[in-house]
């Protein structure tokens, strides 16, 4: 089994239908959410019957849930970041360690 994917998808603000269809797909793909607000994920969740696994995802507990996504990553299961930041000027998504670090060494 090889490493899961790690897909980044821009949440919804405020309009629950202000979303991509393929947005949806991936969310409805994925073993885990990671949520920069999971109460507004899960108004967007509940909006499309979408019953998924979700994490806290923000800037006060990166080191806290990372080696929880490197474990899930890594078992061959996919991660989405639902991330309404991505919209937002000044906001950054930072893992603990360096990308290529997450990724097994050949």
């Amino acid at each position: 089994m090889g490493v899961g994917k790690l897909y980044i998808v821009a949440g919804s603000i405020g309009n629950l239908s202000d979303i991509t269809f393929r947005a949806i797909e991936i969310l409805k793909d994925v073993e885990l959410i990671l949520s920069e607000d999971t109460r507004e994920t899960d108004k967007l969740l509940n909006n499309y019957s979408l019953k998924k696994s979700q994490i806290s995802y923000r800037d006060q507990n990166h080191k806290k849930v990372y080696l929880h996504i490197l474990d899930t990553l890594k078992s061959g299961r996919s991660v989405a970041l639902n991330w309404s930041g991505i919209l937002k000027p000044k906001v950054s998504i930072s893992f603990p360690y360096p990308v290529p670090a997450l990724l097994p060494r050949q």
